[in-house]
């Protein structure tokens, strides 16, 4: 049945709290694009030589200020429902709402399975992650060029004794010619790959690395998403959920209330 403008009227009360919302909105959105904007630049997470833009510091600014427009909206619309003159209107806002909470519940869900399921990690490293083999010194990036992914661990094996270093490559430009200056400066270190082993890769900020061997030397390097990606991703989709559940639950009395009073459902 369509709905009658009218009928959603609820004088100027209802006016100025919509008028309210969507200016207060607007000048909310736009103050933290900037924000957001400023502080991923200023903190050195974007460069174009090499590019380098950290999605994930962009993401994590941005769904801060977006979980606190969404919790504003529920707010205005309890107001919005307060000041409806109609049971038809106040249940057509609290009917709309509820299934926009459910669309953003889904989605949550599903952003929250993404980033915990075992077997999406283990897709994400195995696309990510790549092998090779040297003999001198072989360059990588710790993170990819959107910061969503990280090198974790480094796996080196060789038939015969080689000593492996891994360092950045200020470092390296500043003594590859000195080993013992390197192993100090090292990010990991194996005295002797030739019986395999795991070089343990801190999350590092972005930039170039060397692999650096005194032998021949097959390795692998690991790479996953990042945890500070998981971690707030993680931590915004329960927000949401729980802010949106906690919205339906507190309405739910209402609906009911309203229901009885509406000409349409």
């Amino acid at each position: 049945m369509a709905i009658d403008g009218e009928e959603l009227e609820g004088g100027m009360r209802l006016a100025h709290v919509r008028a309210t919302k969507k200016y207060l909105i607007i000048a909310q959105a736009i103050i933290s694009l900037l924000v957001v904007i400023g502080l991923v630049v200023a903190g050195g997470k974007f460069q174009l030589k090499p590019f380098y833009f950290d999605v994930s510091e962009f993401l994590y600014f941005l769904l801060i200020m977006v979980f606190l427009i969404a919790a504003e909206l529920l707010v205005f619309r309890l107001l919005e429902v307060k000041y409806a003159k109609t049971d038809s209107a106040k249940y057509y806002m609290l009917k709309t709402t509820a299934r926009h909470s459910i669309i953003v519940m889904v989605a949550s869900v599903i952003a929250l399975l993404l980033v915990v399921t075992p077997y999406v990690l283990d897709s994400v490293a195995e696309v990510t992650s790549h092998d090779g083999a040297t003999s001198d010194a072989d360059r990588f990036y710790s993170r990819d060029v959107l910061g969503l992914t990280t090198v974790d661990r480094i796996t080196v094996s060789s038939d015969l004794p080689a000593e492996v270093i891994v360092i950045s490559e200020e470092n390296y430009l500043a003594y590859k010619n000195d080993w013992e200056r390197m192993r100090e400066v090292s990010e990991a270190y194996v005295p002797d790959a030739s019986s395999g082993a795991v070089m343990e890769f801190s999350p590092a900020p972005f930039g170039a690395y060397y692999i650096v061997t005194s032998g021949d030397i097959a390795y692998n390097i690991h790479s996953g998403l990042s945890p500070f990606f998981v971690g707030f991703a993680t931590t915004f989709a329960t927000l949401f959920i729980g802010a949106h559940a906690t919205w339906l639950v507190y309405t739910l009395p209402l609906r009911k209330r309203y229901v009885r009073g509406a000409i349409f459902r």
